[in-house]
């Protein structure tokens, strides 16, 4: 039977953050047949496109990328963003708070304990919104992996953005929810606990490191993305055990500044709510002192795959103990993005096509456990 509803028009508006969105305006469309065979022609064109960006209207299909499930049906962001879970959401009660997030099961989970990946989203982001651009859950089909995104709390204050609590020590306590997430998943899926590792990206990648700080017993790995370690946090940052880390940073990242300091310059504007960083040789350091690597890392330039005006460099500090790594992909020339993605605007800075992010980090994942 054919649905007598009109087509949801939806317009959107794009954050500096990536993984951030919000529908500005959805209008019933009641178009003739004609005009709405016109638009799937029309989407059809420009959906590979729209997908680099993340921006999908309305609803997309909840089944993805080869078979795997997701365990929540993709509504709209803005739901997400005033702190309401969808009504298919994965939900768990941590500090009297409802928190939410995303979950990705790859087909063949029943094949023994699988490992999870743990992805956040920026400021301003959802879960489910950042999922559909790193392209994650293609590797977890096809290495078998779980993976979860959870959604960050919006303020109360009119304007404020949902953001992690990655330098503060009041509410909400987003390390106790992340720690709630991974055994709220065990309780639905097998998972090696040996095996579980958490990545995101600018203020995502903030609040990774400050899991490594508080939570390093639950992690095998991090690999924070556009991130450096809150200054506020920095000197007492003590993980009770060594783990891997790997960042990927760019090296003209105005927004994160790669040698430390205020986050866009000092600028107070609606993305950048202030605040400041340490260096990423600094944010690394305490890792590497923590897992007895030897002196200062290596580096290595990556081949060029592309002449984009970038380059990427490799550092590796030597002689970690236990199997730990300490490493960094650092892009010359690369600004406040996940590579190869695109920038979402102009002050993001300029993305690479010389280093997959997402593949980078998969694979460091897969290569180490607890």
């Amino acid at each position: 039977m054919k649905s007598t509803q009109p087509t949801q028009v939806c317009f959107f508006e794009e954050e500096p953050d990536i993984g951030d969105e919000k529908i500005i305006n959805c209008t019933p469309d009641t178009a003739t047949p004609a005009k709405t065979m016109m638009y799937a022609r029309m989407l059809t064109i420009i959906a590979p496109c729209v997908a680099l960006f993340g921006l999908y209207p309305a609803t997309v299909n909840a089944w993805d990328y080869g078979g795997g499930r997701t365990a929540v049906s993709r509504g709209p962001v803005e739901a997400q963003q005033r702190g309401a879970c969808g009504a298919e959401a994965v939900t768990i009660t941590v500090g009297g708070l409802e928190r939410c997030y995303t979950l990705y099961v790859p087909n063949g989970r029943h094949g023994g304990p699988m490992p999870l990946v743990i992805v956040l989203h920026g400021t301003g982001g959802a879960g489910n919104v950042i999922q559909r651009f790193v392209g994650i859950d293609q590797y977890a089909d096809r290495m078998r992996f779980a993976v979860a995104y959870p959604d960050a709390v919006r303020p109360d204050s009119a304007g404020r953005k949902a953001h992690w609590n990655a330098a503060l020590q009041q509410a909400p306590d987003d390390v106790a929810f992340l720690r709630a997430l991974v055994e709220d998943v065990a309780g639905r899926v097998p998972l090696d606990s040996r095996r579980i590792y958490a990545t995101g990206f600018s203020s995502g990648g903030m609040m990774v490191y400050r899991l490594a700080c508080d939570a390093a017993d639950l992690f095998a790995a991090i690999a924070p993305v556009a991130a450096n370690i809150p200054a506020p946090i920095l000197n007492n940052c003590r993980p009770k055990t060594p783990l891997s880390v790997l960042a990927i940073n760019g090296e003209a990242d105005f927004i994160m500044p790669m040698a430390g300091g205020a986050l866009c310059g000092g600028q107070k504007t609606e993305a950048c709510n202030g605040g400041r960083v340490a260096s990423l040789d600094d944010s690394l350091a305490v890792f590497a002192r923590l897992a007895g690597c030897g002196g200062a890392p290596t580096s290595t330039m990556l081949p060029l795959r592309l002449q984009d005006g970038t380059s990427v460099e490799h550092r590796v500090y030597p002689s970690c103990a236990g199997g730990t790594m300490v490493a960094a992909y650092v892009v010359h020339g690369g600004g406040h993005v996940w590579p190869p993605v695109p920038p979402r605007e102009a002050m993001s800075g300029v993305s690479s096509k010389n280093l997959d992010a997402t593949q980078m980090i998969v694979e460091f994942f897969m290569a180490h456990n607890r």
